[in-house]
């Protein structure tokens, strides 16, 4: 799933969100319109082993074209969907009073851009602002994060490379592939990529934002602390 909540509006469910939110007993042979494609497309499901909903979405899957299983989905999702999402969030408390006017114009300059090199010094994870929608009517701003990974600031002698053959420093390798290439080593990460939405209520000055399970506690802090940042009124 994509773990989009904020931002549902804009972006919809996609087939597999909708299929989850099908209940069982309404993804059957019996189904009206389930039976009623089988039967346009002239498809046979007498050799169907079992009617689970996994099975059959599977054999969906396979006998149809994809746009046509993608109608098909949509068609059972309007009429037996459930729509609504668990949706956990930290929220924050902006001391100052949030400048939306500064926020919006601290968005626009920062949008599509990699974060740690516009603010190095505020930012330790490698991530880009994807999204930003303003909804007046409701007075608030969301933000959505796509993070890559956090980069650590290790010494060099604590960095071991290991390859079938050997062992070198992380200083050693730099100079094995300079050999090879011109390009600058600029760091090294691990990659750990998913994204982090963000609300923001202007006039409540409250910021909200998602609080995921596997996610490091120290970014929500970062992105709180820039969205102040951000946002904060002219002296």
């Amino acid at each position: 799933m994509s773990n989009t909540f904020f931002l549902r509006s804009e972006r919809g469910y996609d087939p597999e969100e909708k299929m989850e939110r099908i209940r069982q007993h309404h993804f059957t042979l019996q189904t009206p319109e389930i039976r009623s494609c089988l039967d346009r497309f002239d498809i046979d499901d007498s050799d169907l082993d079992s009617t689970s909903k996994s099975e059959l979405k599977h054999f969906l899957e396979m006998e149809l074209e994809d746009e046509d299983y993608e109608n098909l989905v949509d068609t059972l999702f309007e009429e037996y969907g459930e729509e609504g999402d668990t949706f956990n969030v930290k929220v924050f408390r902006c001391p100052e009073e949030i400048s939306l006017q500064n926020l919006l114009v601290s968005i626009s300059e920062r949008e599509d851009g990699d974060l740690m090199s516009i603010e190095p010094e505020n930012f330790d994870y490698i991530m880009d602002l994807d999204e930003s929608y303003h909804r007046e009517s409701q007075g608030v701003v969301d933000l959505c994060f796509s993070i890559v990974g956090k980069r650590e600031k290790l010494e060099e002698e604590e960095v071991i490379i290991s390859t079938e053959e050997s062992e070198m420093t992380l200083n050693e390798a730099a100079e094995r592939l300079s050999e090879i290439t011109d390009e600058e080593i600029t760091g090294a990460y691990k990659p750990n990529e998913y994204s982090v939405e963000t609300r923001i209520y202007v006039d409540a000055g409250l910021i909200s934002i998602t609080n995921r399970s596997d996610m490091d506690k120290t970014l929500q802090k970062q992105i709180a602390g820039a969205i102040k940042r951000w946002g904060k009124a002219d002296d």
